[in-house]
């Protein structure tokens, strides 16, 4: 029995070793694919694929063939007029690497003001480790591309490997290793992370250095970092103390009825107003403090945000404040609306209904409406456990 190396040449038997349950066997294999993709060796069974039951699977080499080293070796055939020493320095790409960003926002006391943390995740599902290396994220949509052009016949985008064993297969392996285990139990739900752990964390590194890198923005690690095979590393992004923002009770408002209202946190990314860095794209939790303690009241995201732009965190349906959107007697062409906005808190909040219907339909409004975005804007501030109430006339267009 004959193994293929990478090139396909028959170079050497290769055993195969299998181990299940701290007990190991081996028998003679023949390796039918090439480096890439999955591991397909042929047995006295068939064709089978490595790591593909209920054993562990390896090929077992006895020896290095002549001439091939044991350890990854670089060569390189260059000219030169002349000897001497030069220092080279190596680059090449690697895949399977990714990062995101994280925010943490904690509200003050009567929603004045937030404390504003974020941290870097970096992501490797890479083999290798790279120790101490210098590290740069990017922000921003960056265009990739593999070189390969699209085939239109094409059914999938992607190939799917899975494990496809036969009873036959199954029952073979249980001869030789014995009764096959029954499955592992799935394994615990992952504790929840607290804030102040990962501020901890976060704590412990400087922060990234942003950078300009052409219309994109990069954000440097300033000190070297390790990132291990397949596993995550965090960093710390910003940290803002006592951030200005609003938060708003926010509704859109449809021809055919409206949204329940939703807490949006409002702030201007400036330096004087406590931000002035552009934020990376990232979900985004909110805590809120009570009593001395910090409780999670909602999970949004937000997107790339440059220095001058309105950052706007949209979280779920309020319970304290309510809309009641009512059709009133049409009279023609003209549909009469009503719309009552209610506060149960103990203080006052603001409101803002966003219109969705064309400007110039609208008419008749009981209160002045402001312009945003090209629509209409209902902003008013609603009394603590008090109402108020706006109408409107819709004027359909002639037929």
């Amino acid at each position: 029995t004959t193994a293929r190396d990478s090139r396909g040449a028959r170079s050497r038997p290769a055993p195969l070793r299998r181990t299940r349950e701290g007990r190991t066997s081996e028998e003679p294999a023949i390796i039918r694919s090439g480096p890439a993709g999955p591991a397909i060796v042929e047995t006295a069974r068939g064709f089978e694929v490595l790591n593909c039951g209920p054993t562990e699977d390896a090929i077992a080499y006895d020896g290095v063939p002549a001439g091939l080293s044991a350890k990854p070796t670089l060569s390189v055939e260059t000219e030169s007029p002349q000897g001497g020493t030069a220092t080279v320095t190596l680059s090449y790409l690697a895949w399977g690497f990714d990062w995101q960003a994280n925010y943490v926002a904690t509200m003050h006391e009567g929603g004045a003001a937030t404390d504003l943390f974020a941290w870097v995740t970096l992501a490797s599902t890479d083999m290798t480790s790279f120790a101490d290396a210098q590290t740069m994220v990017v922000a921003g949509k960056v265009n990739r591309t593999t070189g390969r052009t699209s085939n239109p016949y094409e059914s999938a985008d992607t190939f799917e490997f899975q494990c496809y064993i036969t009873e036959r297969v199954v029952a073979a392996d249980a001869a030789g290793f014995g009764a096959p285990p029954p499955p592992a139990p799935p394994p615990p739900p992952a504790p929840m992370m607290a804030a102040e752990a990962i501020v901890v964390t976060g704590s412990r590194v400087r922060k990234v250095v942003q950078e300009d890198l052409g219309d994109l923005k990069a954000y440097r690690v300033p000190e070297p970092t390790t990132v291990a095979a397949k596993s995550q590393k965090q960093v710390a992004l910003l940290g803002k103390d006592a951030v200005p923002v609003s938060v708003i009770y926010l509704s859109d408002v449809r021809f055919d009825g409206a949204s329940d209202p939703r807490i949006v946190v409002r702030a201007i990314n400036k330096t004087e107003k406590g931000l002035g860095l552009p934020l990376p794209a990232g979900p985004v939790a909110l805590f809120e403090r009570q009593s001395g303690r910090e409780l999670l009241i909602g999970e949004s995201s937000t997107d790339d945000k440059a220095i001058g732009e309105e950052v706007e965190l949209k979280f779920d349906n309020a319970s304290n404040v309510t809309l009641e959107h009512r059709a009133l007697e049409p009279k023609g062409r003209n549909r009469p609306f009503e719309i009552t906005v209610r506060n149960a808190n103990p203080f006052p909040v603001r409101f803002e209904g966003d219109f969705e219907i064309d400007p110039e339909m609208m008419r008749g409004m009981s209160q002045r409406l402001a312009r945003k975005n090209g629509r209409n804007l209902w902003a008013v501030n609603v009394p603590a456990n008090g109402s108020v109430a706006l109408r409107y006339i819709v004027r359909l267009p002639k037929d």
